[in-house]
């Protein structure tokens, strides 16, 4: 399917505004019509080279503004989880892993895991890691004090 670079871009930037999450609404919102949107049709303009490129590229941008935010709220989520559970809230450290997982996007907002170990990035795998000896440690009453 022939798309210019002008109409993947805008794609990828309607594409962005919907979070990622809805091709059929940034299709939509590019002009095209909701029967069309709806169609599998659709979806090959997804798998076109220059539209996976653009959407690439603002994820990148986002990737790279957003990277150090997000290693600062884990590190933090983390401090509060060891402090939860030293003071024995545990209510505090099950919400303090739940914002864990969410963050290193062990689970998606339905609860099912979706994601395989090849796809996440050696920081997620790292910190997955970090999580599941924590968890051990808890679980053995080994858990470290801050």
């Amino acid at each position: 399917m022939a798309i210019t670079q002008e109409k993947a871009k805008k794609i990828a930037e309607e594409y962005a505004k919907k979070g990622f999450l809805n091709q059929e609404q940034a299709l939509i919102s590019c002009g095209y019509s909701p029967k069309y949107a709806r169609t599998g049709i659709s979806r090959k303009l997804f798998a076109n080279l220059r539209v996976k490129a653009e959407i690439a590229k603002i994820q990148a941008k986002q990737h790279k503004k957003y990277e150090i935010t997000i290693i600062q709220q884990i590190e933090d989520i983390k401090r509060l989880r060891d402090e939860a559970w030293e003071s024995k809230h545990f209510s505090a450290v099950n919400a303090a892993n739940d914002q864990l997982n969410k963050h290193l996007g062990i689970y998606e907002a339905d609860n099912e895991q979706k994601r395989e170990q090849d796809e996440l990035t050696d920081a997620q795998v790292a910190d997955i890691e970090e999580f599941k000896a924590w968890k051990r440690r808890q679980l053995l009453g080994q858990v470290r004090t801050a």
